[in-house]
């Protein structure tokens, strides 16, 4: 639908620091499958990945759906939530995290959620400040959490 690139400003100080600042391209609402699909990949490839919830396809096509050009890391914004941000190993732009948050904000992305694992840093990285902080519960795990795998 549309390609979103940073400014050259902003893209050059996330090269210089050895980041991926790649353009990623608006996906059209039919092809939330596609979206979903690459965060169940990794679902079952990153033991980690137990961390992002995965939408249900339906929910995906109300949201702007943002990929790099081989469909191998993306970000989502579910109104101004940012959501579903994803990057796969093989992906051709490694460490594109924090210039995909950056696409996010621009494009109206003020708030987001995490568990406390390496996200809250990487967040702060893009400008981020931390509003609460809750206490951990059992009962709301998601599916998949493995401890030992976030223990650190």
């Amino acid at each position: 639908m549309a390609t979103h690139t940073l400014p050259d400003a902003v893209r050059a100080k996330l090269e210089s620091r050895g980041l991926s600042a790649p353009p990623l391209h608006e996906l059209a609402p039919d092809d939330c499958g596609l979206y979903r699909e690459q965060m169940l990949e990794l679902a079952r490839k990153n033991p980690h990945a137990a961390s992002v919830y995965v939408y249900d396809e339906d929910e995906y096509r109300d949201m702007r759906l943002l990929v790099t050009d081989d469909g191998k890391a993306g970000v989502a914004l579910k109104g101004d939530e940012i959501v579903s941000a994803f990057a796969h190993k093989d992906c051709a732009h490694p460490r594109a995290a924090r210039a995909m948050l950056r696409h996010a904000t621009a494009l109206g992305g003020h708030r987001l959620d995490c568990f406390d694992t390496v996200l809250p840093d990487l967040y702060a990285d893009a400008g981020f400040v931390p509003v609460a902080r809750l206490r951990w519960n059992d009962d709301y795990a998601p599916d998949g959490w493995d401890y030992e795998t976030f223990r650190a």
